[in-house]
């Protein structure tokens, strides 16, 4: 537990200083980072084509400060080919873009390659 509470404050620390632009995670995790108001809503940077494509891999949450439903994270299929070289997860991952980020024409690329 000492362990994942320094893993979790060093992330924190990370995202706060605009370090990380994407995160992947497995959905026992997400719903921490959701909670925590770590997601940007992919509806602000994703084409709506690209939305609807993968509309039954859509991860909704409820945003904390404005209390609306926003698209916080597209699960990732593990059989996507780079998901396969890069040898990540076993099960699909979620990714999402974090809120604020300094780099979202960055953010947007990396989402769509894995997404292809």
């Amino acid at each position: 537990e000492m362990v994942e509470t320094a893993s979790v404050q060093k992330l924190v620390g990370l995202v706060s200083s605009g370090c990380i632009d994407v995160v992947f995670s497995d959905e026992e995790y997400f719903p921490t980072a959701e909670a925590d108001g770590m997601c940007a809503d992919l509806a602000e940077y994703l084409d709506e084509a690209l939305l609807r494509e993968h509309e039954d891999d859509l991860y909704y949450c409820i945003d904390p400060e404005t209390g609306k439903e926003i698209v916080a994270g597209i699960k990732v299929s593990k059989d996507n080919e780079l998901m396969k070289k890069l040898n990540w997860y076993t099960e699909d991952p979620i990714v999402a873009i974090l809120y604020g980020t300094d780099r979202p024409e960055l953010a947007v690329e990396i989402v769509n390659a894995f997404l292809e």
